[in-house]
């Protein structure tokens, strides 16, 4: 939750370690309200073919959006780039600079230090990215 919103496939794994653990759904629906202080959602149903179809029809949706290959490209590029930072085509200036904040707090390699080597740069590779895309979006 730390990009502030629930995935489907972040849905579908936290439902599988909530099984593995032995936690019931119940118990983590309650854990799980407890901690985000949001209902957990329905799990969507990977395997049907709605659930695909509606993928297929949203990409479409964005495919159509330019009316030049230039903008078409650029527009995929901001959404990218705000997507790293777990937000929506809508975000403001101020969105972006208070996404790039908390996730800069939560991301920093500094704070992974006691775990060692692996996790300080994979946590700076992370940071890096996060950086980056902060960058790119305040250029515009």
């Amino acid at each position: 939750m730390a990009d502030g919103r629930l995935r489907p496939t972040e849905n579908h794994i936290l439902r599988l370690l909530a099984d593995v653990l032995g936690v019931s759904i119940a118990s983590f629906k309650t854990l799980y309200e407890s901690v985000t202080t949001q209902p957990l959602p329905d799990p969507s149903d990977l395997s049907s073919p709605e659930a695909w179809s509606g993928q297929r029809s949203h990409t479409k949706k964005k495919k159509k959006r330019g009316s030049s290959k230039s903008t078409s490209g650029t527009s995929q590029a901001r959404t990218k780039l705000l997507d790293i930072l777990g937000l929506t085509d809508e975000a403001t200036q101020d969105d972006i600079r208070a996404a790039y904040r908390r996730l800069a707090q939560i991301h920093h390699p500094d704070r992974f230090s006691s775990l060692g080597a692996e996790a300080v740069e994979s946590a700076t590779k992370n940071f890096q990215q996060i950086s980056q895309a902060y960058q790119a979006l305040l250029k515009g």
